[in-house]
């Protein structure tokens, strides 16, 4: 049955707020009204289905308008979330302890009603959100109106409102606008008509605007908001948050990306880098799969930059395999100091030179360079590799002067820098295409001999022997470098082969690496003795060791098939540092 005396329902009113104008158009407090009619304040709270019905007859709300009551005033499900809107909420995000409004919407409820102030004011619902911080419709800051602890004193509208309504109707509550932000305009319409252009639309609607808090907050981090309140610290958060998440997955993980790179200490980790954010999707909302695309965004973007060891959860996902290593992580794992294994890495182009950074943020694909740590940490000094191959300190001096056998570092200051297995490789090899040779055999000489006598380099001695150009005999069977041999006549005849004149406009290695921007000459060298391009072998007359040198068609070559940073930035006119980010 409806009343005779009912208020004209207010668009996004709340079930509270509607009853409370019921009973005091029916000159009665909300709780003697209800008492009267077999109602409750606490029933109606929480929209107890029978009881919401009762209000609608009493009232004269068709089906359509008690949903839409229904739906603007919040259902608890459970003890700790409420469906608001047809969205899923965290309860405290619904249900606040402080009521707040609009003072002009309240005003002018009074203003086209000729019911008294606080029987025309009406609360609309969106302004329980504790995330809505303006009336988007009169460009008004929502105002906290009353606080109660106590829910039934909280739910007294009727109350409240006639100890406010006169400083209400005077202005005391009015606040300097302010336009709408993209935020404020995005919630208003969702919440209007669940219409959502942004990348958003897939998302909970909770879990998008407490994420968007949650990033605002990091990137405002340090800016002072001056006589700022607390709230409006809180609105321009989350419209600086989502301000980058509307965008997308792309605009998301670069803000991220920065927010990490912010953190650049030695010590700083992903809980420095992004604070309550860290905190919140790695505890607090972790079994909550609303929030699993910006928990996996972030989980991403931490293990892109910070070294996670296997078997570490991140963000609540244990990581199977380790996805990077800092210069810090890998030195503790193989073993070498850290600024030497830190010139390693930059040496093979693995990290940057002259990376500013701590160790423990320089970092590098673990599982791409697995085996060069290994190689790494294989490595031993020059005594060491001497004694493995049986060679003496001449001995080896030619082996690395003349390139058969190269470190894998082209820097003296590191001592171990040599690679066994080069060594026992050359000997195996060596051995088993060898003749043997008695002691006292005057056709044979070493290799060393061979060397001085003729000028002929290692490399190339080396070379003939496995293009099976000459013989190589070992003497008395014993497995050292020094025990090799090669015949005195074959010797002679290479001899002559070497002796061929430069060509004035040739350039020698050195000069082709500085012509292109290279550092290592040794890895150049590698690179052309593996055939990669065209280069020629000679002997250089004044030290007699073995040189290549690269004719104009050699250089014109090598550019018609590979390009290096200098020479992409010559031609391109970028500057290198866009360019390795490109690549």
């Amino acid at each position: 049955m409806t009343l005779p005396l009912v208020p004209k329902i207010v668009t996004r009113e709340t079930a509270l707020s509607f009853f409370s104008r019921l009973a005091a158009v029916n000159g009665l407090t909300a709780a003697r009204f209800a008492e009267d009619m077999g109602m409750s304040l606490k029933r109606i709270a929480k929209l107890d289905e029978n009881t919401i019905k009762t209000l609608a007859e009493l009232g004269g709300l068709d089906v359509s308008a008690r949903e839409e009551l229904v739906s603007w005033s919040g259902n608890s499900v459970g003890d700790v979330r409420t469906i608001f809107r047809g969205e899923e909420f965290g309860s405290r995000a619904v249900r606040g302890l402080t009521v707040r409004g609009c003072p002009i919407c309240l005003r002018e409820d009074v203003e086209v009603s000729s019911l008294s102030a606080n029987r025309a004011m009406a609360m609309r619902g969106h302004w329980q959100l504790r995330d809505a911080h303006l009336c988007v419709r009169h460009h008004h800051p929502l105002v906290e109106l009353w606080t109660a602890k106590d829910p039934r004193q909280r739910s007294d509208i009727w109350s409240h409102l006639g100890l406010i309504a006169d400083q209400l109707l005077d202005g005391a509550f009015d606040q300097n606008r302010r336009l709408p932000t993209a935020y404020d305009l995005w919630l208003d319409k969702r919440l209007e008509c669940r219409s959502d252009p942004t990348w958003l639309a897939g998302q909970s609607l909770y879990a998008s605007i407490t994420f968007c808090n949650l990033l605002g907050e990091e990137i405002l981090r340090g800016i002072a908001h001056v006589d700022a309140t607390p709230a409006i610290d809180n609105a321009a958060a989350v419209a600086a948050g989502f301000d980058v998440v509307k965008q997308g997955r792309i605009a998301l993980r670069a803000s991220l990306d920065d927010l990490a790179a912010r953190a650049s200490g030695a010590g700083d980790k992903p809980n420095k880098a992004f604070g309550d954010m860290y905190r919140h999707l790695g505890r607090t909302y972790i079994e909550d799969e609303s929030f699993a695309p910006f928990r996996e965004i972030l989980r991403e973007c931490i293990l892109d930059t910070w070294p996670a060891a296997a078997g570490v959860s991140i963000m609540g996902t244990v990581l199977q395999t380790r996805r990077l290593h800092s210069i810090s992580t890998a030195s503790e794992e193989i073993g070498v100091g850290t600024a030497v294994l830190a010139r390693f890495m930059e040496s093979a182009g693995i990290t940057e030179i002259g990376d500013p950074r701590p160790f423990a943020r320089r970092t590098f694909d673990a599982v791409e360079n697995a085996d060069f740590l290994l190689d790494i940490q294989s490595l031993v000094g020059s005594p060491e590799f001497r004694r493995l191959i049986g060679a003496t300190i001449s001995q080896f001096n030619a082996l690395v002067e003349n390139g058969v056998i190269l470190p894998a570092i082209d820097d003296k200051k590191i001592q171990s820098r040599w690679r066994p297995g080069d060594g026992l490789a050359l000997i195996v090899e060596l051995k088993s295409r060898a003749a043997q040779v008695s002691e006292g055999n005057a056709d044979w000489e070493s290799f060393l001999n061979a060397r001085r006598r003729s000028g002929v380099g290692l490399k190339q001695i080396i070379r003939a022997i496995r293009d099976d150009e000459i013989n190589v005999g070992l003497r008395d069977s014993v497995d050292s470098f020094g025990a090799f041999c090669v015949r005195i006549n074959q010797i002679d005849n290479m001899e002559a082969a070497v002796q061929q004149p430069k060509n004035e406009n040739d350039l020698t290695l050195t000069d082709f690496c500085r012509s292109v921007g290279l550092r290592s000459t040794m890895k150049l060298r590698a690179f052309l003795e593996a055939g990669h391009s065209p280069a020629t072998l000679r002997r250089h007359p004044p030290t007699g060791k073995d040189q290549f040198y690269l004719s104009e068609r050699d250089v014109a070559a090598f550019h018609s098939k590979f390009m290096t940073l200098p020479t992409i930035a010559q031609s391109s006119g970028k500057d290198r540092s866009w360019i390795r980010a490109w690549l």
